[in-house]
């Protein structure tokens, strides 16, 4: 590989989620950097539960990745209400977390919109890179000092200060597994597609809080000709949650549960559009799902709310409102063109998935970082 990734590096990876939490960006990231001969320290978010208030690392189940685990030597509420106080304690945390990998840092790569530490300066680093990908809470908005800004869209990179970091727009990657479905799509060892559409799929965690379920009863009520499978765990409350309970009712919805990446693209052959409905704040930018990588690496038509990503031409049928209102018939648009959006685009739709690879993003950071650092 060129550039800084060249030779083995120890990186350290500032993640708001633990390792043993539903894989996302920087859980991959971490695992190829292993794979790669990189020691790669994974920092998880503060554990308060731990009694022991030392820094301790831990091997964990990848190659080449180490866990970082730490608890707050002081009351975590600080953040909130002094939060001038909370960063310079975090400096001495950053020390501890520095002391206990016990080598030189080259890179301190930092996920966390959470902003847990300020400056990234404090790890005593050789290089540092700042990589929003969810929501900057505004309070603690800054560039924590990076050399390199990442960002999956313009949204999230303009929300911070000025400075004199070099900024970069980074997809989201495509997984291992949905990367090859891409890569069957292109060759032409996919499934052919149906003549007319029946199955509509959704992938997604039901418990979440954006999910825009008036789009989604107005999508499923004005098509009762297709068949909805709706993929994703939900929480089974009692008394029941009224909001699962008008989705099950629908007859031609099926809900399936959790499922697997292997197991979800097993069921992918008989999905003919894959659906994405959010509703979220304005003032927050719009989102841009990991799931969306994977329904294009499927290369069946996309119908999603507005996404903060522009994708190739008719890859994604995007709605035109915040409440997703036109979706409905934008869904009977995709399935009466469906011979010429369908079939005809499916290798747009792979292409951008396939090209988007964590291993292809790790050699353009490391080109970036080299370039950087040349001046």
């Amino acid at each position: 590989m060129e550039g800084y990734f060249s030779q083995p590096r120890t990186i350290l990876i500032i993640s708001p989620q633990a390792w043993n939490a539903p894989n996302v960006s920087k859980h991959h990231y971490a695992r190829l950097l292993g794979e790669m001969g990189h020691r790669v320290y994974f920092v998880e978010p503060p554990d308060h539960s731990r009694r022991d208030r030392s820094v301790t690392i831990l091997p964990s189940d990848a190659k080449g990745v180490s866990l970082v685990r730490y608890r707050l030597p002081f009351p975590y509420r600080i953040k909130f209400h002094a939060r001038a106080l909370f960063i310079w304690l975090m400096k001495g945390v950053a020390r501890r977390v520095s002391r206990a990998v016990a080598e030189p840092i080259d890179l301190v790569w930092d996920f966390d919109n959470e902003y847990m530490f300020h400056d990234l300066g404090d790890f005593s680093p050789d290089f540092t890179i700042f990589h929003p990908v969810d929501d900057i809470a505004p309070q603690f908005s800054s560039t924590k000092h990076a050399q390199i800004i990442l960002a999956n869209n313009g949204f999230y990179i303009s929300s911070l200060p000025a400075s004199g970091a070099r900024t970069a727009l980074i997809p989201h990657g495509t997984q291992a597994s949905f990367l090859e479905l891409a890569r069957t799509r292109l060759d032409g060892r996919a499934p052919a597609f149906r003549e007319t559409p029946q199955v509509v799929g959704y992938v997604g965690n039901l418990d979440r809080k954006d999910i825009d379920w008036d789009a989604l009863y107005a999508v499923i009520g004005a098509h009762p000709e297709l068949e909805f499978q709706i993929i994703g765990p939900y929480r089974v409350a009692t008394p029941p949650d009224p909001r699962i309970e008008r989705l099950s009712s629908f007859t031609n919805v099926t809900l399936l549960g959790r499922l697997e990446s292997q197991e979800v693209i097993a069921r992918s052959a008989d999905v003919d559009i894959w659906l994405v409905a959010y509703r979220y704040e304005k003032a927050k930018g719009l989102i841009y799902p990991h799931k969306i990588n994977e329904f294009l690496a499927t290369g069946k038509p996309v119908l999603a709310s507005p996404l903060s990503f522009t994708f190739p031409a008719g890859a994604v049928t995007c709605s035109a409102y915040e409440d997703n209102r036109d979706m409905p018939e934008l869904l009977s648009a995709i399935v009466a063109d469906y011979a010429a959006v369908g079939a005809p685009l499916a290798a747009t739709r792979a292409q951008f998935a396939a090209e988007n690879s964590y291993a292809g993003h790790i050699a353009t950071i490391s080109r970036l970082i080299a370039d950087v650092k040349a001046g």
